[in-house]
């Protein structure tokens, strides 16, 4: 948990989802699995996000109506995540040929840097095997599933304060417009894509803009405000700082508890 919101933390303050590579980086120091190994575990999870939020998109589109804007990203979004689940599900299932013809897919690669690449594409697709049995595959889609849908009773009770006379199940549009507009990496926690698609949804709804535009600004807050500040803490608290490699700083996250 404290890897995850120090990641995320790391997300929200700087550019490009920067904080995905922390968070690898961190795995690997403290137990000494290969970074690219997190990295798989991690495009499994940005995938399966993209998978899921595309879904509720569509379903919420399929249900109100139409917006040219809601429907490009939509149809952009769900072909891109559902071709790289496909890419990241063969990978997986036939792990073995890939790494057995790998040597035909680096050919391309300087000698000097060959083995480095062989390594580290070897340690990625270890990190996608989860996926290589229908067990992992349904259990990643699910618990998916089951994460966006408690961010989005989060933004109901937003839209409670606000006195908003919406139907619960439409905040899953909400969420799926102005999550899937930060996805791919961007500004520092989305900001601007999130609030653009998400007053786009709001406005689809039949919420008056400027209600749409203070809404979706405060649930932004309410989103990054909190994960932002315990990840700092937690990155201050362990001393971590920027000194990635010095073994005693990564001791709390090995062992479960501060030093």
């Amino acid at each position: 948990m404290s890897i995850i919101l120090i990641g995320y933390a790391a997300n929200n303050l700087l550019p490009i989802r920067l904080g995905e590579i922390l968070r690898a980086l961190i795995v690997e120091k403290c137990y000494a699995i290969p970074k690219m190994q997190i990295m798989g575990t991690i495009v499994i999870e940005r995938l399966f996000d993209g998978l899921v939020l595309a879904i509720f998109l569509t379903m919420i589109i399929a249900t109100l109506g139409d917006s040219s804007v809601l429907q490009s990203l939509a149809i952009v979004a769900g072909t891109g995540f559902v071709m790289g689940t496909l890419v990241i599900a063969f990978l997986a299932i036939k792990a073995d040929l890939v790494r057995q013809k790998m040597h035909v897919l680096l050919s391309f690669a300087p000698n000097k840097v060959r083995p480095h690449l062989r390594l580290w594409l070897s340690n990625f697709i270890t990190g996608l095997l989860s996926l290589r049995k229908l067990n992992g595959f349904v259990n990643v889609l699910l618990l998916s599933f089951l994460s966006w849908s408690l961010e989005a009773i989060a933004f109901w009770f937003v839209g409670l304060s606000f006195g908003l006379s919406i139907h619960p199940l439409t905040y899953l549009g909400i969420v799926s417009a102005a999550n899937l507009a930060m996805i791919a990496p961007s500004t520092s926690g989305g900001i601007g894509p999130f609030e653009f698609f998400g007053s786009e949804m709001l406005v689809l709804l039949g919420v008056g803009s400027s209600m749409a535009v203070a809404f979706i600004i405060t649930v932004h807050v309410f989103v990054l405000l909190p994960v932002t500040l315990v990840g700092i803490i937690l990155f201050w608290r362990f001393e971590t700082s920027l000194q990635l490699f010095g073994p005693s700083k990564w001791a709390f996250l090995k062992n479960g508890h501060s030093k």
